[in-house]
């Protein structure tokens, strides 16, 4: 059994049992990463804060049996701009989401957390006529450092929506939630 402490960003949380929560990391140094945090919906735990969709964190993990485990989380950042704002939140969440589905578990891609690190920070200073741009670049980035993009495909939103989800092989939720994110001015 090994452990390890990293920096993450939480892609993807669901229900599991009556207390705990089964959590997709996407972490600097192990790639993306499922674990269990055991006791995280009781109101008294310490890691909750740190384990909410769309949050950078830093995690200590364990290996178990058939998942790691979560031994602890404490949130670097929130992103609170980005989660108070519909249009920004959309943008986030239909970034994560392409992450989850795209990068394959436990495969380091320190560039491409970086690429998505980045991103989000961006998305939380930018002004409203960027976040359009912001957004197109950053997919097509991503793509490309994953091995998905030509530099001959044209960097229009409507393309690069049906692009991905050609590669996962079906409709994203995530696109309906956001809308047409690729003709939002303002």
């Amino acid at each position: 059994m090994r452990s390890f402490n990293d920096e993450a960003l939480i892609l993807k949380q669901f229900s599991y049992g009556d207390s705990d929560r089964i959590i997709m990391l996407f972490t600097r140094g192990h790639g993306k990463v499922r674990a269990i945090a055991k006791g995280v919906r009781k109101v008294s735990s310490r890691k909750a804060g740190g384990l909410d969709l769309c949050t950078y964190s830093k995690v200590n993990l364990h290996k178990g049996k058939d998942l790691y485990v979560v031994t602890q989380a404490e949130a670097i950042s929130t992103f609170f701009v980005i989660k108070s704002d519909l249009d920004r939140v959309s943008r986030a969440y239909l970034l994560i989401d392409v992450v989850n589905r795209l990068v394959p578990e436990e495969e380091a891609h320190t560039e491409l957390f970086d690429l998505v690190l980045d991103y989000l920070n961006k998305l939380s200073k930018s002004i409203r006529p960027e976040l359009c741009s912001l957004t197109i670049d950053t997919l097509t980035k991503l793509l490309e450092s994953l091995g998905y993009w030509s530099q001959r495909f044209p960097k229009d939103y409507a393309f690069i929506r049906r692009y991905i989800e050609s590669l996962v092989e079906g409709k994203m939720k995530s696109y309906e939630f956001a809308g047409d994110v690729g003709s939002l001015s303002g």
